[in-house]
């Protein structure tokens, strides 16, 4: 059956993977469950995974790419050590193998020679990694520093652009962090370091212009930020990690697509009624199909609706005739990709909304999304904008857009929908 593709993975990376018939994986995918008990399938590689500090080893994500190729496939270890790639996920060549377990490196670099029938057998192992640090996931970072729930939710916007490592790596102290965190709210939410974006004028006021209670709040937070990194010296709290996969966990296969370019942000991904995976770039005007089978990619530039403003694009949905839809953010427009044709349409909304309009500051057009899904039945589309607590609505006969503000004149401060 076609991919299902659940959700993205990092730059220039698409996640993914085959569901089997009444199985679902855990975490970032649909997963095909590995064979258990009754027939076994043929396995193209296997081998065991062991270590001094624990021998066998449950839980090591073990992954296997071809040379030249864009195509990654992951397992898990079983109880015993056991890893196994199923005959079907592995062509036949020389594969590269990498392992992901917290704590863990290979003791050397290993690859595998898969033939194009019977099985390759490759034993791993692991030793204690000089650098933890590396490895550790977001989550992971959260609970290893010490604070309140309410010092740490600031980091809900840091990860959005990076990682937590670059912070708590970091030698700022808490005058530097002042001005990094005054910086950083200059970047729109698809900026990342190797593309910072900064925000259309007027987005952002300046600290020195803020109140004075959120003047104090920025310091808190700069202080606290010193506090958890290297600013004072080495590291005093001890590095928490999660454990490894277990049991049913470990019963997964899952396949990873390199794009074009580790520039690529993936933000969603659909699957049309050819079985092609459709996917938008975060921080560029890129739109994607890959073919799941072979890897193979194709990009297409989307229009720019006002050049100059940030570029990217957040929600792709796809209409009756799987025809992609954009929501394209700071360009304050969506699009529409006709497959046929492979041609762009492009609705801007209108400049006016953009102006100025009650005590809350300026309206700046940010349009996350689009929703074409019964665009066939009346021939309008909902449309979300950020920047107002409201949607439009985009009559595809007429190209006139509708506001819809239910909140509008309240006299508490709204946000968006």
């Amino acid at each position: 059956m076609p991919a299902r593709i659940r959700r993205t993975l990092g730059f220039g990376v698409l996640l993914a993977s085959w569901s089997a018939s009444g199985l679902m994986g855990t975490g970032l995918a649909m997963a095909q469950s590995a064979p258990r008990g009754g027939a076994q399938a043929a396995v193209a590689l296997d081998g065991q995974v062991t270590s001094m500090a624990e021998g066998l080893m449950e839980g090591v994500v073990v992954t296997a790419k071809r040379d030249t190729s864009t195509i990654a496939v992951s397992v898990i270890s079983d109880a015993e050590g056991w890893y196994r790639f199923p005959a079907d996920t592995l062509e036949a060549g020389r594969h590269a193998l990498s392992i992901r377990a917290i704590g863990f490196d290979l003791d050397s670099p290993r690859a595998a020679e898969v033939g194009a029938s019977g099985t390759t057998t490759l034993d791993l192992t692991l030793r204690p990694t000089l650098d933890v640090e590396s490895q550790l996931t977001n989550a992971e970072w959260l609970e290893s520093i010490p604070g309140t729930e309410t010092q740490k939710r600031m980091f809900e916007s840091c990860v959005r652009c990076h990682t937590l490592e670059r912070i708590l790596r970091s030698r700022y102290d808490a005058d530097a962090w002042l001005q990094v965190l005054e910086r950083m709210d200059g970047y729109v939410t698809s900026a990342f370091p190797g593309n910072p974006q900064r925000l259309p004028a007027g987005r952002v006021t300046p600290l020195a212009e803020r109140s004075e209670s959120r003047q104090a709040a920025r310091r808190r937070q700069a202080a606290y930020l010193a506090s958890v990194n290297l600013s004072s010296g080495p590291r005093a709290h001890a590095l928490q990690t999660f454990p490894r996969p277990m049991s049913r966990a470990t019963r997964v296969v899952i396949t990873e697509y390199d794009l074009p370019d580790k520039s690529r942000a993936p933000h969603d991904a659909e699957v049309g009624p050819d079985g092609m995976v459709w996917y938008p770039d975060f921080g560029q005007q890129y739109l994607g199909r890959l073919d799941p089978h072979t890897g193979e990619v194709t990009e297409y530039r989307v229009p720019e609706a006002r050049p100059g403003n940030p570029t990217g694009i957040l929600a792709l949905r796809l209409d009756r005739d799987g025809n992609p839809w954009g929501g394209n953010m700071f360009q304050g427009a969506i699009f529409k990709f006709d497959r046929q044709t492979e041609t762009f349409q492009v609705w801007k909304v209108p400049d006016e909304l953009e102006q100025p309009k009650g005590a809350h500051g300026t309206r700046i057009l940010q349009v996350n999304h689009a929703a074409p899904e019964s665009s066939h039945i009346d021939g309008k589309v909902w449309l979300q904008n950020r920047s107002i607590a409201g949607v439009h609505r985009l009559d595809l006969a007429t190209g006139e857009f509708e506001s819809f503000e239910p909140f509008l004149g309240s006299t508490r401060p709204s946000h968006n929908l």
